[in-house]
């Protein structure tokens, strides 16, 4: 089941050391949403510069990056506007991952 955002939480969860240090995020799609993903791909369109049949693969082959390195401001708005459209997306720190 897909998390429902709480808009007065970040979708990131709670400020980190890395977070002074790579301020910047990433934006995945993790799912097109079950009632088809139309509205996704629109979403996604707008949101980049993909044409239909790009923005059409990219839902397919989720998990996929929509937005790489981006403010949090944009990856949180962008992720409210996949969210609206009936995708589930998940924002990452950009700096260096860390092996778990």
């Amino acid at each position: 089941m897909a998390r429902v955002p709480n808009p007065r939480v970040p979708l990131h969860g709670p400020p980190t050391d890395l977070d002074y240090f790579y301020p910047l995020r990433d934006l995945l799609l993790i799912d097109g949403g079950p009632f088809g993903y139309t509205r996704v791909v629109e979403v996604l369109r707008d949101l980049t510069d993909l044409g239909r049949e790009e923005a059409i693969h990219l839902v397919d082959a989720t998990p996929a990056p929509v937005l790489v390195a981006v403010f949090p401001g944009i990856a949180e708005w962008a992720a409210a506007r996949l969210h609206e459209a009936g995708g589930s997306v998940q924002i990452l720190n950009s700096g260096p991952r860390q092996e778990q």
